[in-house]
């Protein structure tokens, strides 16, 4: 999402705190800052955390990994890497009555960045939707990583949460398949000015077998520790929120949090793919909360889905709510803090058996409305390719501004795209038209054999399964972050341990004339590239997750 620094912002805080306005610089024209997206060691170069959910370690089975790629000069890794587990020093699983790594718990299946400690320096949240509490299978839970000007993140000082740990006003709230941690998102949704960590459980049983579940948890800075007596959950159909629990619905599979208002109040979308809508079971719905002086508010949620009050109609399988995504799309004007509300994307891959569509819905007011509402696919007018049943397109979305232009762009992933071979994946990016809606003009179509610095296109390696994106060289310009895990490594000898593609982004004098990302300029990483710890193995699948 665009953060510009504005000098109106300025000259209203030189003014509140009793400055004097003559001191304030003439007014000038909006200027772009760049988002980083993760910045855990506060250098100005964006980082990356890679999740391999299905990485063992030892002989333990699908225990899974994270590697956290430090951006520097020439790019991710340059300015070094890390490896967590839940053995790494200072991860202490034992507070859940736990011994370390288990199989099938997928360390890294979810991830999500944010500043929980209000020190201004990123930190990182690891899902592990897979954890057994005991003798509760698949129960999940997380890990907060903190992020330190020097060295970046660490295990020490970390914090460890089930649902048990994670409220003191009820208990016994582990249940088999629960999968809390699935989907994780950061945001400050009312004015004490500290972060809520939202924690996805969409095997949740409510009254109906995993209806699911999306648990609010609010930091304390004074204690540094989550306040465990204002822990909220969220349920469809109750406490306000809108809509039905249905079984199968998985509410809480996606998340995404941003400003989609005018108040300068975080508001937090939650995927509900599995949503029965109108009776047709799978075809999904997305629930907005929008948040306030006193937090999130039921009085304002909206319901969306290809019912009402959006176009298509709702098909089985659908799955609309997916993926989402938060950015400002047609440039917006700045809200009263001085940032850019946002606009929301909606990935719905099983559409059209499973071909797959984007819808794009924008704010206007303090909220997001129909007035406008766009629908992408690969049969729009001007967007590379021809949509084909499996395509899956929209199964990962991002929002960055890839061409410098103060206007967020969406790039879509594809990871069932068919080339020469079946299910290479692929990448379709869509650009901000100057000031209008996201267009077709300048659209790119990336995928493994038109991006020279990477490895051609091979069946399976579903290219696009998982995408983030950030300033990684700090020049400036977004760079666009794709990830292979099904890629056969060169030379590895090992079946689908998994690869990334990091496109980088070109100033304005670059190859579209308007700038964009450059398919000739990037990098090509893996589990044996030099400064990367560990070694590709047969089915890591490196890359699961990004952020």
């Amino acid at each position: 999402m665009i953060h510009r620094n504005l000098t109106r912002a300025a000259v209203a805080v030189i003014v509140a705190l009793g400055g004097s306005a003559a001191l304030a610089p003439p007014a000038q024209a909006d200027s772009v800052s760049v988002e980083l997206h993760a910045d855990f060691d506060s250098d100005g170069y964006a980082d990356a955390a890679i999740g391999v959910p299905s990485e063992n370690i030892g002989a333990i089975q699908d225990a899974g990994l994270v590697h956290v790629l430090y951006g520097g000069p020439d790019g991710l890794g340059s300015g070094g890497s890390q490896t967590f587990q839940q053995n790494s020093p200072g991860i202490d699983p034992s507070i859940m009555d736990d011994p370390g790594p288990e199989t099938g718990d997928r360390f890294g299946a979810a991830l999500a960045v944010g500043d929980v400690d209000g020190n201004s320096i990123d930190d990182l949240i690891i899902g592990v939707p897979g954890e057994d509490r005991g003798l509760t299978q698949d129960s999940g839970a997380i890990h907060v990583l903190f992020g330190h000007v020097s060295g970046g993140l660490t295990g020490t000082g970390s914090i460890t949460l089930d649902q048990e740990l994670a409220s003191s006003l009820s208990d016994a709230d582990n249940e088999p398949g629960d999968q809390w941690g699935a989907a994780l998102s950061v945001g400050r949704v009312d004015n004490d000015f500290e972060a809520e960590v939202f924690v996805g459980a969409p095997g949740e049983d409510v009254t109906v077998a995993d209806a699911g579940q999306v648990w609010v948890l609010q930091f304390d800075f004074g204690d540094f520790r989550f306040d465990t007596f204002a822990t909220t959950q969220l349920t469809q159909g109750a406490g306000g929120v809108a809509g039905a629990q249905s079984p199968g619905d998985r509410f809480g599979s996606a998340l995404a949090v941003g400003d989609l208002g005018t108040d300068a109040f975080d508001d937090v979308a939650i995927g509900v793919p599995g949503d029965e809508v109108d009776a047709i079971d799978n075809a999904g719905s997305v629930n907005v909360l929008y948040g306030s002086a006193t937090g999130l508010s039921t009085s304002t949620d909206q319901l969306w889905n290809q019912a009402a009050p959006l176009p298509g109609g709702p098909e089985a399988g659908d799955a609309f709510g997916s993926a989402l995504a938060v950015g400002d799309f047609n440039e917006n004007a700045a809200n009263v803090s001085g940032q850019f509300p946002d606009d929301l994307a909606v990935g719905t891959p099983g559409e059209d058996a499973g071909e797959g569509v984007v819808f794009v819905i924008y704010r206007s007011g303090n909220s997001l409305v129909t007035t406008g509402a766009q629908i992408w696919s690969q049969d729009t007018a001007g967007i590379s390719e021809t949509g084909n049943p499996g395509d899956a397109f929209g199964r990962s979305l991002t929002a960055g501004d890839f061409n410098g232009d103060n206007q967020d762009d969406l790039a879509i992933g594809v990871p069932g795209e068919d080339g020469v071979n079946s299910n290479v994946g692929a990448v379709n990016v869509i650009y901000g038209d100057r000031g209008a809606a996201l267009g077709s003009a300048n659209q790119q179509f990336l995928f493994g054999d038109n991006l020279t610095f990477g490895d051609p296109a091979e069946t399976d390696d579903a290219l696009g399964t998982a995408l983030t994106n950030g300033d990684y060289n700090n020049n400036g310009e977004s760079d666009l972050l794709i990830t292979i895990p099904g890629e056969e490594v060169p030379g590895s000898g090992a079946t689908s341990p998994g690869a990334l593609n990091l496109v980088f982004g070109k100033d304005a004098f670059g190859i579209f004339g308007f700038g964009g990302l450059d398919p000739d300029d990037g990098q090509f990483l893996h589990q044996d590239s030099p400064g990367i710890a560990d070694t590709t193995e047969p089915l890591d699948n490196f890359g699961e997750s990004a952020r």
